[in-house]
This record gives structure tokens, sequence and C-alpha cells, in this order.
């Protein structure tokens, strides 16, 4: 395709380049510039009649500003009212709450690059970072070096990483870069006394600090991080503020990081084993290398944000809106195709709310605190089928297994319905049992992921699970199209009481199949009411319930390369769960890829 057969997207932004913000949205740009769907065309512009001169001559179908009030103060509601196509913002300072509560009045619709934030408002999508690309070929320090940088403005707690290199260190260097801040520093003089600050905290002799104020293109910037041999960011807590860019860079240059546990910091809360300076030394993390931090190379890719800008792209061109409202009123107003798998589970949380779809991002950060507790599978007795009813009898069976979630994700089991927690127990008992069998490391993937309590705990027990779900990052449908997304990548795909909510419950079937290994499994619980057929009750967030034959027959046909684990038992006519006026059960299903 011709990039003149490209619908155009403007990408605006301001020209201060000694501007976090600045530099954040040209990254983008940069990035996107390389998109095949769509012609995302930067320009930098301070003035109003400036941009509806570019308006005018590119003709978009969309508008996304690099927004902040402070460098853009000249841009007015009035003004964007005047141009009919979707108007997008960057929140850059967002937070769960800001997130929750934006609305149309200024622009249509929201991106928030915060891959830690559950969207529910239907006009913010959210996004995960751009790594910076950089191939480091240089040998690290002899002499342990650990660097950082950042605008010289208040809060980026120097004093806490001077602690820290003396703590762990007789002899070492810290250097930082601190460049003048066209908003907050424009001398550079803050960024001096910073310094000197930190000079009158040395009290080791070997222990000195190397600075730097000259302001570094990205290129150079990279090569400065690139020479350390740990990039470390101790920002002081500030609530109310967004992600730190500073990690984008610092991912790219396949060195070590060290950080503090505050909100700019947030995406990394999660990472394993901790890079927390409060959870351990910054030698300890040093020695741990890139390891913790590799996968987020990866799931951050240049491809993989120009893949969730284009599909942001689509929603808001094939989506007619209000325009601009003064307030936006529901949050949680969607089709059935938004809904989150998780939230739609009968026997989830006590709450009738509906989540919706957003653009991308990672787990709950209801899995940032680690939990070592271990737990061996239960022994399968003479006659206990993997391939079976859940009833009560299984919960008497897997008990052991329900008490391990209650010491694991004891916040998320409070919010569950007891009697449905078997089919989380069997799933975390059960990935147990096929992660012994297929060896170690495994690599799991839980498909309905958000508020699933077996998957929050075995991301806490230190499994390697990539969770997935429409209100934390993505369907099944759009992972399996993601660049970063390896088919056949995975030991174990388990889903507990989703397929049930799914219109096409076959499709969902052969993508799951797709992303399993030869030799891999599937684990799958889903609503059971043996002698259901179309059009008899049923919660209103199921598409139906399954049967014996149905889960033989349908199993079979949809999943032609995999065979049940053992032999199944379905038969029974017994129910023992009601929701919204049904009663049925629950009923579990395991397979082995051949």
């Amino acid at each position: 395709m011709q990039l003149t057969s490209m619908q155009s997207v403007l990408f605006v932004s301001h020209s201060q380049q000694n501007c976090g913000v600045y530099q954040f949205g040209r990254r983008i740009a940069q990035a996107l510039s390389k998109s095949l769907k769509y012609r995302f065309v930067y320009c930098e512009v301070d003035r109003q009649d400036s941009l509806s001169t570019v308006i005018a001559a590119e003709k978009p179908v969309a508008i996304i500003y690099n927004y902040h009030p402070s460098t853009m103060p000249w841009l007015r509601s009035s003004f964007i009212r005047k141009t009919q196509v979707p108007q997008i913002g960057v929140l850059h300072e967002v937070t769960q709450s800001i997130a929750d509560h934006a609305d149309n009045s200024v622009f249509d619709y929201h991106i928030a690059p915060d891959p830690t934030l559950i969207l529910r408002n239907r006009i913010v999508f959210k996004t995960g970072r751009l790594v910076a690309n950089y191939e480091n070929s240089a040998d690290s320090p002899l002499l342990p070096t650990i660097g950082s940088f950042g605008f010289g403005t208040d809060g980026k707690g120097l004093e806490y990483l001077v602690a820290a290199v003396q703590e762990s260190y007789e002899e070492a260097v810290i250097r930082l870069h601190l460049p003048a801040a066209a908003f907050g520093d424009p001398n550079g003089d803050h960024a001096k006394r910073i310094v000197h600050h930190c000079n009158q905290l040395l009290y080791k002799p070997a222990v000195r600090i190397e600075s730097h104020h000259d302001f570094l293109e990205e290129p150079d910037l990279l090569s400065f991080l690139a020479g350390n041999t740990c990039n470390a960011f101790v920002y002081n807590n500030v609530l109310g503020r967004g992600i730190s860019s500073v990690i984008d860079y610092a991912l790219g240059v396949n060195r070590p990081i060290a950080i503090r546990r505050t909100t700019m910091m947030r995406h990394l809360h999660c990472v394993d084993p901790s890079i927390c300076l409060e959870d351990r030394s910054l030698r300890e993390i040093i020695d741990s290398g890139v390891t913790p931090v590799r996968h987020l190379r990866d799931e951050w890719s240049e491809q993989n944000l120009i893949f969730e800008y284009e599909r942001i792209i689509d929603t808001v061109s094939a989506t007619p809106i209000p325009r601009r409202r003064t307030r936006f009123q529901s949050l949680c107003v969607l089709g059935a195709d938004r809904i989150s798998f998780a939230l739609l589970k009968a026997g989830g949380i006590k709450s009738n709310l509906k989540a919706e779809w957003v653009a991308s991002g990672s787990i709950h950060n209801d899995a940032v605190i680690r939990r070592r507790v271990s737990y061996t599978a239960i022994t399968l007795r003479t006659g206990m089928l993997l391939n079976r009813i859940l009833n009560d009898e299984a919960r008497i069976q897997y008990s052991a297994a329900i008490c391990c979630l209650f010491q694991l994700v004891p916040d998320l089991m409070a919010r569950k319905i007891p009697e449905a927690n078997i089919q989380q127990a069997f799933a975390f008992d059960t990935v147990h049992r096929l992660t012994g069998a297929v060896g170690t490391p495994s690599r799991l993937l839980c498909v309905g992921a958000f508020e699933d309590s077996a998957a929050t705990a075995l991301v806490r027990q230190g499994l390697n699970v990539t969770c997935i779900d429409p209100i934390l990052n993505y369907d099944l449908k759009t992972f399996c199209e993601l660049p970063s997304t390896a088919l056949e990548g995975f030991d174990v795909v388990f889903s507990v009481s989703v397929i049930e909510h799914v219109k096409d419950d076959e499709l969902f079937l052969v993508q799951i199949q797709s992303l399993v290994r030869p030799g891999g499994y599937i684990v799958l619980t889903c609503d059971f009411q043996n002698g259901y057929v179309e059009g008899m009750p049923k919660p209103s967030c199921n598409q139906r319930f399954y049967t014996e034959q149905s889960l033989k027959d349908r199993l079979a046909s949809a999943l032609p390369n995999c065979s049940l684990v053992g032999e199944s038992d379905w038969r029974s006519n017994e129910t023992d769960f009601r929701w919204e006026g049904c009663h049925y059960s629950f009923a579990a299903v395991v397979l082995q890829k051949r």
C-alpha cells in the first residue's frame, strides 16, 4: 500500500524540547510513523492558527494531542469543537480516579499510557509503554557505576540513591544527568543545587559523583545509560502523578534497573524478583541482572505500540459518539463484546458492575504483593477425574486449594461467592499438577484474568503467568494477533468460567488451541446444566449452559488436535448453585494437545 493512499492521523505536540511531555510525544510519533495502516503525521505547533493550517492540509480522520495544560495553554475546547473528527488527548498525569472520571467536554477520547490502570470508562483507552530500541555493545564498567537521569526538578529523591550506593559499596561512581527543564528549571540552577546537595551526603571516600547538565538527544542519552552498571530511579512518592518515562529509556539498554516503590514507578512493582530498594539492596538488584525486567522489552515493543494505536483509531473511527458532553455520565455502559470476562463470571464478584474494553495493559495491581506460600497438588485417588462436575464432593476434595487461595489472595477471596470458589481451586490445583508434568519453568496463560483468584495466586507464588482480559489488556482474539504473541508458546492455558459468556465458543477454543504448544494443556471450567437446550432460562450474562453432550461433541469437533486427560464423567443432573434465579452447577475440562 502506498503511503498516499493511507488515511492521515495528526499527532500534535508543542515545540519545547527540554520537556518530558515533548520527548514522550516525539518518541511515540516516531514509532507511529512506521505504521502500515495509517499515515501518522507529527506536527509541532504553538498556536491555534498554525494547527488550523495543518488540519486543512492533511484532512485527518482523527487528531491525537500530546497534551498537558502547561505545554498547550493555547488549546481551547471551542477550537476543538470546530473540527468534526475524533479528537484524542493523551493523559500524562493519569491516575485511576482521573481515568474513571474523564469526560468528553474537551476531547472525545483519551489515551492513558499506564499499563496498570483498570479502566471502566468507555472514552479512555490505555496503552503499554514504548521501550527504546537500542543495541548495547558496551562492556559493563569495572567499577560499580550507578546512573540516573531526569530534568532538574524536585522529587527525584537522589539523596536516597546516594545512601543506597554507599550502603552497598565501598567504592563506586554515581553518574547523574540532570539537564535544565523548559518548564520548571529553565536555567538549570536547581539541577546544580541538587548535585551540590548530593555531594554533601557522601561519607565514603571512594564513592564519587559525576554530573552532566547539557541536554542529550536520545542516542546520546541511551549511550549514557548503556555505560552504567545499573540505572536507578528513586523518585519521591507524590500522589496524583503519572508514570515516569525514564524507565522507557532504561529498559532499552539491557542494564539492571533499581527503583523505589513509588507511584511513578507503579508499572514495575510486580517485577519478580523485586527491583525495589525497599525490598532488596542495590547490590542484590544488580546481581540479579536484567532477568527480572527482560520480558517488558517484548511487551512494550514498538510493534505492539503501533498495533495498539492502530486499534484505537479503528475503534474511534467506527464508533459514532455524542459530541462533547459537559460531563460523561455513565462509566460502565457497553455492548456485550466489551464486557470483561471476569466481571461476568457467575460466582465472581459480589456486584453487577460491568467493566469495559481497553486498549492494552498488564495484570491487575492486586498481584504486587509476593507471598511465598508453597502448594502441592492433591493426590487423585481412584475414581477422581479431572474432567468432572465440580460439586460439593469436589469442594471437600479441593479444600486444601481453597485454603491456599485464602492465604495467597485473601483480598480477592473475600469478594467471591464461596460456592463458586471450587472453580478457582480446581484451576489452581490443576495448573500446579500440570506444571510438574511439563517441567519448570513453565509458561502459563490465563484467559479472563481480571479478579481471577487462581491467576493472581499463581502470580504471587512467582509462576510465569501471562494474564489477559479485556479490562486488563486484550481479549483473546486481539492477543492472538498481537505482534509479540508466540503461537504455540504456552505450556498451560487456563480459563475459569469464561467460555459460557463467549458468543462464538468454538472460535474461542480454536484460538486457545493455537496458543498451546504440542504436548501442552488446556484447563477450562464452565457453567453446566444437563438437559439445557437453547431458549431455556439462563443468567443474562451467559450465552449458554454446557451439557454432557455439548462438552463431548462440540469439544471434539472444535479441537481435533486435543484429547481429554483421562476419563470424563459429566453425567450429573444435580444443581448446587443459583444465580439470577437459575439453578446449575460447574464443570471442569482438561485437555492435552497432541
